[in-house]
Order: structure tokens, then C-alpha cells, then sequence
């Protein structure tokens, strides 16, 4: 079954109401401390 980018897109449309990207923290190897630079580097 193919559908079509526009037919895909046009449905996202119609009930994709209200969801956006969410960014989730980065942390240091040890996963004590959040990781500035990478955040940056992230919303960057």
C-alpha cells in the first residue's frame, strides 16, 4: 500500500492538533549533572 507525502501530511493536519518536539536534557557520563554544552548543542 503507497500513499502519497501530501496525502500524509494533509492527515498529520487534521489530527496532529496540539504535539510539538520536546527537548529532553543531556547529561554527563556519570549522569549526575546536567551538560551545558550539550544542551546548547542540542537547541542549537
Amino acid at each position: 500500500m503507497s500513499r502519497k507525502k501530501s496525502d500524509l501530511k494533509q492527515w498529520a493536519k487534521e489530527n496532529m492538533k496540539g504535539v510539538e518536539n520536546t527537548l529532553f536534557p543531556s547529561f554527563t557520563p556519570d549522569m549526575k549533572h546536567l551538560d551545558e554544552a550539550g544542551i546548547r548543542w542540542d537547541v542549537q
